[in-house]
């Protein structure tokens, strides 16, 4: 997984954690759920959010979007890649 930015949408309030996932297996993957941990600016852990993939392609990296509704988080980071497929 790359490293996380969250990111506001241009002309909304609407903030998302972005970030990619690479498959970096010669198979699919299934059912691919991203899990990510939200800071404050003190660095304490306020909420979670996650975003889900149907499949990613052999070799093939995911952008992943996943929604930030905590005001206070300013960062993220990626604590669990699950294939729950």
């Amino acid at each position: 997984a790359s490293a996380v930015t969250l990111e506001t949408t241009p002309g909304t309030k609407l903030v998302h954690a972005l970030g990619s996932i690479a498959n970096t297996t010669n198979r699919q993957r299934f059912g691919v759920k991203v899990e990510l941990d939200l800071f404050d600016v003190p660095g304490r852990w306020v909420a979670k959010t996650s975003d889900y993939k149907d499949v990613i392609e052999p070799n093939a990296e995911w952008k992943f979007s996943a929604p930030v509704v905590e005001t206070k988080a300013v960062s993220a980071k990626v604590v669990t890649i699950r294939e729950t497929k």
